[in-house]
Parts: C-alpha cells; sequence; structure tokens
C-alpha cells in the first residue's frame, strides 16, 4: 500500500511539473492594440500572442468576415518583439446570413496567405455571443457544423485547435467529447 502511494504521488509531482514546462502565458487579442501594449506585455512575461483573425456575424458584417484590426495588431505584436503569434477565429454560425464553414476558413486562410502572415496555429474559438446568435441551433446540427469547421482546418495542413471554456462541448454538442468523435 505504501508503495502504490508513493508511486502515485511521484506520478503526480512529475505530471504537475510537465504542465507547468509546457506552459505558457498568453495574451488574446480582439481590440486595436497598440505597440506599446504589446512591449508591456512582453515584458510582464508573455510569451505567445493570439490574435483575432476572423470576426461572427453581426452588425454591419452579417456573415463574418476578417477582423479589419487583424493585419494591424499583428505587426504592432511583431514590433513589441513577439516572435510567437497565433491566429483565433470566432466564426459564424447560427444566422442564415453565415458563409459555410469551409468559405471562412478560406478568408482566413488567403488573409494570411496573401500578406505572407507567420502563425504557429490557428484556433477556432467556440464561445457563445447572444449579440452574434452564434451557436444557438440544435446539438446535432451545432456538431455538424463543428465537424465541418474541422474538416475544412484539417484540408489545409495548418496546425489547429479548439479555444474554448471547459464545459461549453458538453452543454452544446451532446455526445461531443472525445476526439475520436471529430
Amino acid at each position: 500500500m505504501k508503495f502504490i502511494f508513493t508511486a502515485l504521488a511521484i506520478f503526480t509531482i512529475v505530471v504537475s511539473m510537465t504542465n507547468q514546462a509546457f506552459a505558457r502565458l498568453a495574451i488574446d487579442v480582439s481590440a486595436l492594440t497598440s505597440v506599446a501594449t504589446f512591449k508591456c506585455t512582453k515584458n510582464l512575461g508573455y510569451e505567445l500572442a493570439i490574435i483575432r483573425g476572423y470576426r461572427e456575424a453581426y452588425g454591419r458584417i452579417p456573415g463574418g468576415g476578417i477582423d479589419p484590426n487583424f493585419l494591424k495588431n499583428y505587426n504592432n505584436a511583431k514590433k513589441a518583439g513577439y516572435t510567437n503569434i497565433d491566429v483565433y477565429m470566432f466564426p459564424c454560425t447560427g444566422r442564415s446570413t453565415c458563409k459555410t464553414p469551409r468559405q471562412q476558413v478560406n478568408e482566413l486562410v488567403q488573409l494570411i496567405n496573401t500578406y505572407r502572415v507567420k502563425v504557429q496555429r490557428v484556433w477556432l474559438d467556440i464561445e457563445v455571443d447572444p449579440n452574434a446568435g452564434n451557436w444557438g441551433l440544435s446539438k446535432i446540427r451545432n456538431r455538424q457544423i463543428l465537424k465541418e469547421f474541422h474538416a475544412a482546418w484539417k484540408s489545409t495542413g495548418w496546425k489547429f485547435g479548439i479555444y474554448s471554456v471547459s464545459n461549453f462541448l458538453h452543454i452544446y454538442f451532446s455526445s461531443l467529447t472525445r476526439r475520436a468523435d471529430m
């Protein structure tokens, strides 16, 4: 019994140390951010800037679109010394005016390629914004849309991931709880 407890304690310590070794501070930017602000976060120890490149439907953007601040924020982050930069998309879902997942992904890919933006990973930010009406469909339809985004990003060959709160998948996507479900 003592051996099992000791082994479990060592395992717990190793897992904890591993998580800390791979963790890093990141800033998530969805509004126009100055070079000075990026420098401030860099001086505070932040290593990664995650910049919104695509935004959901609202107002004059009924189908979603490229974030007009993306390129400026990217350049400001570079000027401030960030070398690790990711991009995220807040996709348009739940409105009849939304473009298809593939169209949305292609828009962001085209922008990144056209301006030779260097990002390490693309994140699909899935969370509810009541003003945008996103992810308000049935769990089955939400799951289908998420699978379409997954397929679209996978087809690019780029590194991508999902960016969300811990209980979002359970609440809005029924049984979608494992990577294999994608």
